[in-house]
């Protein structure tokens, strides 16, 4: 456990935070939305305990800088929790000692995911003022899940996963406001729930950084470990590159060696594994076109987000915008031959500074960090 000194003035605000993971680095969708989450509402004035469930990610100093106290716990990922009634995803992040520490003192609390709310209903948090951050219709991503994996086990598990979310999810119910990160998300949520919020992400960026001009390349970005983004890869590598010789970039975590063998035998494609933010985010500027592509239609893709704030010209498909309010910044192709169209068209424009006129008057009706973290507290102290 890390701790700040406490030189705390009695009417300060103070919340907790309870992390599916450690927030930091802030290189994956659910951790970019929670790290810079504490960082805006710390800037406000807010003082945060954090607590971190984790299972492969190493304890974060530089968490120091943003929270008063910081929590660790580390998830139980016994096999005998994939034959609970929980969802595993809830099962694994039950800990007492979280209990414990939130019943420390009477502060409000915002449950990260519906991954950290086994105590949600718990009867000592009882009139405690509860806030749960919805990044995903769960179920619906764990059946997406199964629909891409080709591996019987994992199918079968994704698919028993989103049959006990959907089961489970109606503990929102007990909380004081669910909080939505997306307008789909909001109107699925709020069709069924009462207390239904939307606040769009938390991000990183403060003002668009594109560049107008031209770029050299097609780029793609994403957690290639996960089968998802390897689809959308291995898709665009037979169906498009394979028809332009336009350079073509892709860069992301941990990309299973398949994803690399099939790479290599490709002359216009590079793929760069694991870059720092920094080289991602001069990929993502110097890129001509950000190719940003799913057939998973879950939550808001924080990697579109980081496109449309760093990047040139985003070519995307329906599902990885829709419900987002931000298709009419996007260029939008689905089929193989409306994308091969759409980039041989759009390599050849200028991205003008219009273009990014445009793209911030957008962008900050939705994403103002500050009016963000506003909502956040209005929510979290209604009576100030």
């Amino acid at each position: 456990m890390a701790q700040r000194e406490d030189t705390t003035d009695l009417n300060e605000k103070r919340i907790h935070i309870v992390a599916l993971d450690i927030p930091y680095p802030a290189n994956y969708g659910g951790v970019i939305d929670i790290f810079n989450r504490i960082r805006a509402l710390n800037n406000s004035g807010i003082r945060i305990t954090l607590h971190a469930f984790y299972s492969n990610r190493p304890e974060a100093p530089e968490l120091k800088e943003y929270c008063d106290s910081i929590f660790y716990y580390k998830r139980k990922m016994s096999i005998s929790n994939f034959f609970s009634f929980m969802p595993f995803i809830v099962k694994t992040r039950i800990d007492k000692k979280l209990l414990y520490n939130l019943l420390r003192d009477t502060d409000p609390i915002i449950f990260e995911g519906l991954h950290t709310t086994a105590y949600l209903n718990h009867t000592r948090l009882k009139g405690r003022i509860k806030l749960v951050r919805m990044h995903n219709i769960e179920y619906e991503y764990y059946y997406q899940l199964a629909k891409s994996e080709k591996n019987v086990l994992r199918k079968l598990y994704n698919l028993l996963e989103g049959f006990k979310l959907k089961r489970y999810e109606k503990i929102i119910t007990v909380a004081d406001h669910v909080v939505t990160i997306s307008p789909n998300d909001y109107d699925h949520y709020n069709a069924t729930y009462p207390n239904i919020e939307l606040i769009p992400s938390s991000h990183s960026s403060r003002k668009i950084e594109s560049l107008p001009g031209y770029g050299e390349y097609i780029f793609y970005h994403g957690k290639l470990s996960v089968p998802e983004n390897e689809n959308a890869v291995m898709f665009l590598l037979k169906n498009v590159f394979s028809r332009i010789k336009t350079p073509f970039i892709v860069a992301g975590m941990n990309p299973s060696n398949k994803l690399k063998r099939t790479i290599k035998k490709l002359d216009y494609v590079t793929l760069i594994a694991n870059p720092p933010e920094e080289e991602m985010l001069k990929l993502i500027r110097e890129a001509h076109i950000n190719l940003i592509v799913t057939f998973q239609a879950t939550g808001l893709k924080l990697k579109l987000l980081k496109s449309l704030y760093n990047g040139r010209f985003c070519i995307v498909n329906s599902p990885m915008v829709s419900g987002t309010g931000l298709e009419p910044l996007c260029e939008i192709a689905d089929t193989a031959d409306d994308l091969v169209k759409t980039i041989d068209e759009f390599m050849h424009i200028n991205f003008s500074p219009d273009h990014i006129k445009i793209r911030h008057q957008n962008l900050m009706l939705m994403f103002d960090p500050v009016a963000n973290a506003k909502k956040w507290t209005s929510l979290l102290f209604p009576e100030e």
